[in-house]
């Protein structure tokens, strides 16, 4: 899975991920130099991706998951549909093949 961690419309660092490797590839890029350094395995991606979602043991978890069509709390589904959008910043996930903006997943205007 290819994704990019954005920052508004800057580009924060694009990721790469493949099923099954520990390893990942992340490039930083530089106007963000300390931003997930030495993010090179599936854990610090995975905690990333986790602090994009709601907390999984929220008394209302259920209902949040049922109105985003999922039956069972998984980060990584969680955040493809969400983009990892949250209201206190504004970073968040641009997928490959995706031509989103900002503008399309904020929260807030």
């Amino acid at each position: 899975m290819k994704f990019q961690i954005m920052w508004k419309d800057a580009v924060v660092a694009d990721v790469e991920t493949t099923a099954g490797e520990d390893q990942i590839k992340v490039h930083t890029h530089e106007e963000f130099p300390g931003f997930l350094s030495n993010a090179n395995s599936r854990r610090r991606i995975y905690d990333f991706i986790k602090s994009r979602c709601p907390e999984r043991d929220r008394g209302d978890i259920k209902e949040i998951l049922s109105a985003m069509g999922l039956r069972e709390y998984d980060p990584w589904k969680i955040v493809r549909i969400t983009h990892g959008v949250d209201w206190d910043d504004f970073y968040w996930l641009r997928f490959e093949n995706e031509d989103l903006t900002w503008k399309d997943v904020r929260v807030r205007k």
